[in-house]
């Protein structure tokens, strides 16, 4: 136990925790409260109040916890302050034997919208402590996107968006000619078909990692063209011509 004492208005001002508890009480007035947190981590935190610069001395070995502190107290100029360092030095952070699991998830949310998916597939984490989070929200907010909603075709059971439908044959449809005479062979959708339920059972049945199931649904959702056989092409089927 260590006591701390700090001035209301500064208090308040960083620490949005304490509102609820501190509502109606004058800056005159000495009011005791009680906080269950590491005292080096809380005195850390203590510094940081009195001078914000005090966010230029983080390192690999506290982030983490400063990061999983100032979130509950409501600190979010020291919120992104952590995970800017973070996203910087996560190789770092990855090599420290520290518990990742209590990161929230908005935190790993927000973390993970620091990285493209190119520096994020380049993170060293061989145990996938968090890694595999990352990739998780990146794919949620890869599905979230209107453009990237995917459907199941009830014919050849591949999966397509809806410009693909009008781009893409489908090898097993049945010949149709458009209006302008043209031979067509469109995907037709699976209306009883979910893709939440297909992402579930790439990672829990077929064992894949958040990561290799966001880079199989990323190659679903782009659309290419090949220029010598003059398809179309969703990304996934680009080793299915030997001109693509």
């Amino acid at each position: 136990r260590r006591n701390f004492t700090c001035r209301q208005d500064v208090l308040l001002s960083n620490m949005k925790y304490f509102e609820a508890y501190l509502n109606g009480v004058s800056t005159e007035d000495e009011v005791d409260i009680s906080v269950h947190c590491d005292i080096a981590v809380f005195e850390w935190l203590a510094q940081y109040m009195e001078d914000e610069r005090k966010s230029e001395c983080l390192d690999a070995n506290s982030v983490v916890s400063i990061l999983i502190s100032s979130e509950f107290l409501q600190m979010q100029t020291l919120v992104e302050e952590c995970l800017k360092f973070m996203a910087v030095n996560l190789n770092k952070v990855l090599r420290l034997p520290i518990d990742l699991g209590c990161l929230s998830g908005d935190v790993v949310r927000r973390l993970a919208a620091r990285f493209s998916d190119e520096e994020l597939d380049l993170v060293k984490d061989k145990r996938c402590r968090l890694q595999g989070r990352l990739f998780a929200h990146k794919l949620q907010d890869l599905l979230g996107e209107d453009a990237h909603t995917l459907y199941r075709c009830v014919n050849c059971r591949g999966l397509f968006t809806a410009r693909q439908q009008e781009l893409l044959t489908c090898p097993e449809a049945a010949l149709l000619v458009d209006f302008h005479g043209g031979v067509c062979a469109q995907h037709v959708p699976d209306m009883e078909w979910d893709v939440g339920s297909y992402v579930q059972h790439c990672h829990e049945t077929l064992r894949m990692s958040w990561r290799e199931v966001y880079w199989r649904l990323w190659g679903r959702v782009q659309t290419l063209h090949c220029r010598v056989c003059g398809e179309h092409f969703s990304g996934a089927a680009l080793q299915d011509c030997t001109h693509h």
